[in-house]
């Protein structure tokens, strides 16, 4: 088992018909503690970095997450790149309501 962030080669690999490998997820880039997350201009400005580089539009998804029935529809109509094709061309940012919140509130200090 490989541990996060650790380098990890990826060789040529030949496999039989009835050869099985463990399963490997590999992430790219680090995870931010809650004490290093970014703001949320600092968070659409990366975001929209991104989309301008590789060529993709932004989408800002407003909702409260907690809810399962507005994550269910999110993840259905949204985030489901093989059911919903025009999404293949967003990146999404995820807001709160409560991060929103935060924002108005750090503009009105």
């Amino acid at each position: 088992m490989v541990a996060p962030n650790e380098f990890r080669s990826i060789d040529t690999l030949y496999l039989l018909p009835d050869d099985e490998r463990e399963e490997v997820v590999t992430r790219l880039g680090a995870t931010e503690s809650p004490a290093q997350q970014r703001t949320l201009a600092e968070r659409f400005q990366l975001t929209q970095r991104d989309c301008d580089l590789g060529n993709y539009r932004q989408m800002v998804i407003v909702a409260d997450h907690d809810d399962p029935t507005v994550k269910a529809f999110i993840d259905d109509a949204l985030l489901d790149y093989s059911r919903q094709q025009k999404v293949t061309s967003f990146m999404q940012l995820h807001v709160t309501p409560d991060e929103i919140q935060t924002m108005i509130q750090s503009l009105d200090d």
